[in-house]
């Protein structure tokens, strides 16, 4: 395995221990895009989506591994006038279609 396909894995396996976040797939095609920097207008619980193989201001860092949502959040371990930034794996969530057998 090369070093690039390690650091693919590495990521693959950050990416999957995120916390998961319920979502339709309408939600996330309709939040904002920051995959190469981040939201101006600091709010907590504003969300956005970015691409999980860009890292702010643009540096690519690994081959794409899929989307993340993030979310700007306000908790007692930040310092004074800071804000902090959780980051989720999104999972789509569908109806699923079921067929009830008639006998």
């Amino acid at each position: 395995m090369g070093k690039w396909d390690a650091m693919k894995r590495e990521a693959q396996v950050r990416h999957r221990a995120r916390p998961r976040l319920l979502v339709t797939l309408k939600y996330l095609e309709n939040l904002p895009e920051y995959s190469c920097s981040l939201p101006t207008g600091t709010t907590p619980g504003k969300r956005w989506k970015g691409e999980v193989h860009f890292q702010p201001y643009g540096k690519r860092s690994l081959p794409r591994i899929g989307w993340m949502i993030s979310e700007y959040y306000e908790g007692p371990e930040l310092p004074p006038n800071r804000i902090g930034i959780h980051w989720y794996r999104p999972v789509i969530r569908v109806k699923a279609e079921t067929e009830r057998a008639t006998l």
